[in-house]
């Protein structure tokens, strides 16, 4: 099969843009001839070819004739053509397709997203990993390394390409370490025991799915997640937290080997081959 994935948010480090090169990778290794096109105006395709609207815009005029186009919906977001809403659309995650339900009045696909990670993790200390900003956690970071204090090293680093000014001058100075190279959040997932999953703490959206904390997690390391959006979909409930007091609690008790880390059985949710799996079930077969 002809897969384009479409995507003109490239440009950007983030898990959508990063998924959908993820995506691309998976469907290659599969057989399939995949082109990657992030351009405003993209070319023809191939007639019959799969048509992936990566970034979720829904801009049916950008669309070639004769393909078999798909939305990717990972957050809310409102289509620039109300007929995209025909578009066969699949959802990151249950909360994404409720999401999609309740602006469009009709049901998405669910194919939860997967991770390739690989490797092992560190013994001690904690990692927050995510875009800096307020959405994402960085502040709760900041708060919960303060109160860690004595108890354990901890790593707070991320992507600043979407930090607003006022947040840039409210880090300065906070030992927060930007823009790490691939190789050093290799190191970093080494380096560390416990993940912060953090999102939708202080504001903002939830994960749509949470590519980093399934990074994370597929090398055997303990997530501490704030229990939002989709992350109690695949993150067993020993690892939730309903609120920064208890993330503290369970970030503490992990740290002196009172939680267990991840079993192969559960890490396998977001390994590549249950992805395949969630695609057959919803009727995908690629």
């Amino acid at each position: 099969m002809r897969f384009v994935l479409h995507d003109p948010t490239l440009g950007v480090d983030g898990g959508g843009q990063r998924w959908t090169k993820d995506l691309a990778d998976w469907l290659s290794k599969r057989g399939h001839v995949c082109r990657v096109d992030s351009s405003r105006n993209p070319g023809p395709a191939p007639p019959g070819s799969v048509w992936l609207d990566m970034s979720g815009i829904g801009d049916i005029s950008l669309y070639p004739d004769r393909c078999i186009p798909y939305i990717w919906w990972h957050v809310p977001t409102s289509f620039k053509h109300e007929k995209a809403a025909a578009v066969s659309v699949l959802a990151s995650s249950k909360w994404s397709e409720q999401s999609f339900r309740s602006i469009w009045k009709r049901p998405a696909k669910v194919v939860p997203l997967f991770t390739a990670s690989e490797g092992f993790c560190g013994d001690t200390g904690v990692l927050f990993l995510g875009r800096l900003t307020l959405a994402k956690g960085v502040l709760a970071a900041l708060r919960l390394r303060d109160a860690l204090q004595g108890t354990g090293p901890v790593t707070i680093a991320g992507a600043t390409w979407s930090t607003p000014p006022d947040l840039t001058r409210a880090l300065q100075g906070s030992n927060v370490l930007a823009n790490p190279t691939p190789t050093r959040v290799d190191n970093l997932y080494r380096e560390h025991k416990v993940f912060w999953q953090l999102a939708g703490l202080d504001s903002g959206p939830p994960e749509a799915f949470g590519l980093a904390a399934a990074d994370a997690f597929a090398r055997g390391m303990i997530v501490v997640a704030y229990a939002a959006g989709a992350i109690p979909e695949w993150l067993p409930e020993r690892f939730l937290a309903d609120s920064e007091r208890d993330i503290l609690d369970k970030t503490t008790q992990a740290l002196r080997g009172g939680i267990c880390p991840p079993t192969e059985e559960e890490i396998a949710v977001v390994r590549p081959r249950n992805f395949a799996e969630n695609l057959r079930r919803v009727g995908v077969y690629w």
